[in-house]
């Protein structure tokens, strides 16, 4: 079945606004981090998870 509401029953935290999010995610491929050490950098910097 769809998920018309996109939503799911997770609580990913609030989004950081673009220019954050964005300059954040520039900042940790500079330093090489792979996918997992920024998807855990987002959660410690910014309080938001993306699973």
């Amino acid at each position: 079945m769809a998920n018309k509401k996109g939503k799911n029953q997770y609580d990913n935290g609030k989004k950081p606004p673009d220019h954050l999010l964005a300059k954040a995610l520039h900042e940790y491929a500079r330093k090489g981090f792979t996918l997992e050490e920024q998807l855990d950098r987002l959660g410690k910097d910014f309080e938001y998870f993306v699973k």
